[in-house]
């Protein structure tokens, strides 16, 4: 196979699982399963739902074609990790450590967040703006 006709497999078959151009970026940036990517887009994404407010959010997912389906991707936080997020509440370190526990369900270890993070903050920039970016960027 040729290697751009299997980066277009690939990221035919990450639009088929995450719906959007993100999860595409990130299979190809990032060398993982689309599964993995819209999981982990999914969970980044929640997070910031959870820590903006709705009308700042509802800016954010303006921008990001397909998010429900992201969000939809979400792992459940299984174990320790999901526990101690729960306990620390809706805080910053709360939310980052169930974000943490669902790339650790895909199989992801936690410093993929911050692999993920810039990928993310430069899709939303191209679709929303800088204005936009800057909401997410103030949460990380």
């Amino acid at each position: 196979m040729l290697p751009g006709k299997e980066s277009s497999t690939a990221q035919n078959a990450a639009k088929a699982v995450g719906g959007n151009d993100l999860t595409g970026m990130l299979v190809n940036q990032l060398g993982i399963t689309p599964k993995q990517a819209s999981g982990g887009a999914g969970s980044i994404l929640n997070y910031a739902k959870e820590s903006l407010s709705p009308d700042d959010f509802s800016k954010v997912a303006s921008s990001v074609p397909g998010i429900d389906t992201l969000l939809s991707a979400v792992p459940s936080a299984g174990g320790g990790l999901g526990g101690v997020a729960g306990a620390l509440g809706g805080g910053s370190l709360g939310g980052m450590a169930a974000v943490a526990s669902q790339f650790s369900s895909l199989g992801l270890k936690a410093d993929m967040i911050q692999q993920f993070t810039p990928i993310i903050l430069d899709y939303v920039k191209g679709t929303g703006g800088s204005g936009v970016m800057k909401l997410l960027s103030g949460i990380f």
